[in-house]
């Protein structure tokens, strides 16, 4: 497991110190590649929910007025069954009382 030969033990603690120093290179750079990735994604999610936030108010206002409409036509339809069936009890009622009125023969 360890080398045989003295110059290669050595070279063992220099060669850990540069393999020491370039694997904490290597993690800093890729510390400062994730933050900057991190803070692109953060940027990004913040715009995207902004965005569908927006398009959650223009569909929820589009559905509103969507249903407004609607609601006033059934309430006309409504309004005028409600209508007709007044004009046709007062008809009725009329009716009645005309017949009341005339002979009996």
């Amino acid at each position: 497991m360890f080398p045989k030969s003295r110059a290669a033990m050595k070279a063992l603690p220099g060669l850990a110190s540069s393999a020491g120093a370039k694997v904490l290179e290597a993690a800093l750079a890729a510390r400062a590649v994730a933050a900057e990735n991190a803070e692109s994604l953060r940027s990004n999610a913040g715009e995207a929910l902004h965005n569908a936030a927006e398009g959650t108010r223009e569909a929820a206002a589009s559905a509103r007025d969507s249903v407004a409409s609607a609601d006033l036509g059934a309430k006309a339809s409504r309004l005028a069954d409600d209508v007709a069936a007044l004009v046709a009890a007062k008809v009725d009622a009329l009716s009645e009382a005309v017949k009341a009125r005339l002979p009996k023969t």
